[in-house]
């Protein structure tokens, strides 16, 4: 689809936050709860007080540091959230960074030059619902450890890096685009769960102007895809169309209709038969 891989990892200590942040300047946050740290010395101090407030670098790069004594990570999770949505919010449609001199037609080679051109456009934030992975037998050690939702990573995935991650893992399976006109990221997430369930990959997802037709559409170019893959039993009643048109590698596009919503709502379990989608 876009062709394009972004692979940029970066392991920094306060210094190298500093330096990063530098360029966005304070920040107006909101926090749900008081961010506090452990030291060194084993004693805890209170990095930031719940509530709205605008704070500078050092008091940002304190709260993404932060990390009190026994603490899970779920309870930084609002925390990091916070703070990215206060970058994103002070970026807004971009920093226009004047020192900025490399070609935009240029893969960035380090951290710091990928961040800058990060910064010199809009961001958006979105964090992946992550579940505690009780003690047991996928957590032997008891370890502090959480699992993503599956349905909810392809779903972001295939909206921001289409072809990215499909899903379903199975070889040759049909690639699907899914246009959505209800903007309710629960309405593409369940669609996604039942095409992976099928064994569909879904390799696009977008959001798409309403208000949404009563039937679901399915458009093809090849009907011989349609033959004998059940999409009844997992989505509801649809119409089909033949298009001449469609995005490339993609085989079949599915227009979500009002008759998803209510048939989904209706029948939240999956039919017996399903692939079910590995852990991601």
């Amino acid at each position: 689809m876009l062709n394009v891989t972004i692979s940029a990892v970066g392991i920094l200590n306060r210094d190298d936050l500093l330096r990063l942040l530098g360029p966005v300047g304070p920040v107006e946050i909101l926090l749900d709860s008081d961010v506090r740290n452990t030291g060194a010395d084993g004693a805890t101090s209170l990095v930031a007080k719940t509530g709205k407030a605008t704070i500078d670098t050092f008091s940002l790069v304190g709260i993404l540091l932060a990390r009190e004594i026994d603490q899970s990570e779920s309870a930084r999770f609002n925390h990091h959230k916070s703070a990215w949505t206060a970058i994103a919010n002070t970026v807004g449609l971009g920093l226009r960074l004047q020192n900025l001199q490399t070609d935009p037609l240029e893969t960035p080679v380090d951290f710091a030059s990928f961040m800058q051109r990060l910064f010199n456009g809009p961001i958006q934030i979105w964090q992946f619902v992550a579940t505690a992975v009780p003690a047991g037998v996928d957590n032997p050690n008891s370890l502090d450890m959480f699992s993503l939702d599956p349905s909810e990573v392809t779903m972001i995935m295939a909206s921001v890096a289409p072809t990215s991650v499909t899903g379903s893992g199975v070889a040759g399976a049909l690639a699907v685009q899914i246009d959505s006109p209800f903007n309710d990221p629960a309405v593409s997430r369940e669609i996604v769960r039942r095409l992976v369930a099928i064994g569909f990959d879904v390799a696009l997802v977008r959001e798409v102007p309403g208000p949404p037709q009563e039937l679901t559409e399915i458009r093809y170019v090849d009907s011989n895809v349609l033959a004998d893959i059940g999409l009844k039993d997992f989505i509801g009643d649809f119409e089909t169309a033949q298009t001449r048109e469609r995005a490339q590698g993609i085989e079949l596009q599915i227009v979500l209709g009002n008759s998803f919503v209510k048939f989904s709502k209706d029948n939240p379990n999956l039919p017996a038969t399903t692939v079910v989608p590995a852990e991601q």
